[in-house]
């Protein structure tokens, strides 16, 4: 059986950095004998604070409590001001004139808004300031393995067509839903505002208040992003060079995944495990990743690999075509009632209207309970340009 659904909410706040890739040498192709590489070496991010609760089911510990500390700084140093007003997809604006920071009047006036309703926006990455969302371990009577609630792959993938040559972000991010175990309990997360920036230059920071002991602005969800600790990516090319969609598809634009088809040689449905990989030999070239959850700059773990498709060594197949991204992971289960979506936090601008399926996305991740993955096949072109977008743009910090 397998089950998908659209996204529904509009991923405002969980837009990525070019922080998190971990990834070795190409580890070779499960049932081919080829060869992987071209992902790159791994980006470290010194002082990202956690912002986002996490579920740790290996390598992280719990906290009693939110750790909150902010030295005194100076104006642009550890924190700049800021406003809540539209700034794209983000309600937040920080107040900057080029990259000259305000000052707190200043700002007051270049949003419109009372002093009142200006606050300090306190960088990551700088060493002294520290703060951390609640995390969550099995140790407190938590499942393990556990069920994933929510699974989002980046807007990246999902939004627009790559070309063999274009460098490539894979992400997913899966969720856990703590009301499946206690309904009455939320878990507490520190809400990030936007700085400046996107891609390697962005930079997000932790609203707080305006005083001498500055304090961060909690928010409650019921969702924690799940560390598994290192999982596998695997890739499988599914297809010779083919006219690339250009146009969101109601039920899935693959003609490889089984949504929307009744033919079963459309459908390549057998997953053997990560040896075997998808298809008993119909594929035509497979290969397994490294992929590692890391801390981006807006304070969450991200599952991440840089698939470099330019120098990615394919064993002589044509890299154009479709290809299936399969994230396989000990310790998240996944099930008919895992859903393909992205919980919305502050301070994310809810979508007025949920986009109908008919806006939906170029490339429709799918959930397959039965074998406990999740996938996305995606087309990539033969040239630049040779893809479309969707109606909505991938977030800033994510692309190509």
């Amino acid at each position: 059986m397998t089950s998908k659904n659209l996204k529904v909410a509009i991923w405002l706040v969980l837009a990525v950095s070019a922080v998190a890739v971990a990834k070795g040498p190409g580890g070779g192709s499960p049932g081919t004998g080829g060869g992987g590489g071209g992902g790159g070496p791994p980006t470290t991010e010194v002082s990202n604070n956690l912002a986002f609760p996490i579920f740790g089911l290996t390598g992280l510990s719990p906290n009693a409590d939110i750790v909150w500390s902010v030295p005194d700084g100076t104006l642009g140093t550890n924190y700049v001001y800021g406003c809540a007003v539209p700034d794209g997809d983000f309600l937040t604006s920080a107040c900057l004139n080029g990259t000259v920071p305000m000052s707190k009047d200043a700002c007051a006036t270049f949003c419109g808004v009372t002093s009142d309703e200006v606050f300090r926006i306190y960088k990551q990455k700088v060493p002294t300031q520290t703060w951390r969302s609640e995390v969550i371990t099995p140790a407190e009577g938590l499942p393990n393995p556990a069920e994933v609630g929510l699974i989002d792959w980046g807007d990246a993938l999902e939004s627009r067509t790559s070309a063999a040559t274009s460098k490539v972000r894979v992400e997913a991010m899966p969720f856990f839903d703590i009301r499946g175990v206690n309904g009455a309990r939320t878990l507490t997360g520190i809400e990030m505002w936007h700085v400046s920036g996107t891609g390697v230059d962005e930079m997000w920071g932790a609203r707080a208040t305006d005083e001498a002991a500055p304090q961060p602005f909690p928010y409650e969800t019921p969702y924690a992003i799940m560390n598994a600790g290192v999982t596998t990516l695997h890739l499988a090319k599914l297809s010779g060079p083919v006219t690339c969609p250009t146009q969101p598809s109601v039920t899935g634009s693959s003609p490889y995944d089984g949504i929307g088809s009744d033919n079963p040689d459309d459908v390549i449905a057998i997953w053997g495990g990560l040896e075997a990989g998808w298809g008993a030999g119909s594929t035509l070239f497979q290969d397994s990743e490294a992929y590692s959850a890391e801390l981006n700059i807006q304070g969450k773990y991200v599952y991440g690999y840089n698939w470099d498709l330019k120098s990615y060594d394919t064993g002589g197949v044509a890299k154009a075509g479709w290809w299936r991204l399969t994230f396989v992971a000990n310790g998240l289960d996944f099930t008919n009632a895992t859903r393909v979506e992205v919980p919305i936090v502050p301070p994310a601008v809810p979508s007025t209207e949920p986009p109908t399926e008919a806006e939906g996305r170029l490339y429709v991740p799918v959930v397959r309970e039965d074998v406990d993955l999740t996938f996305i096949d995606v087309c990539i072109a033969s040239a630049k340009g040779g893809g479309g977008n969707s109606r909505k743009p991938p977030n800033p910090g994510e692309g190509e």
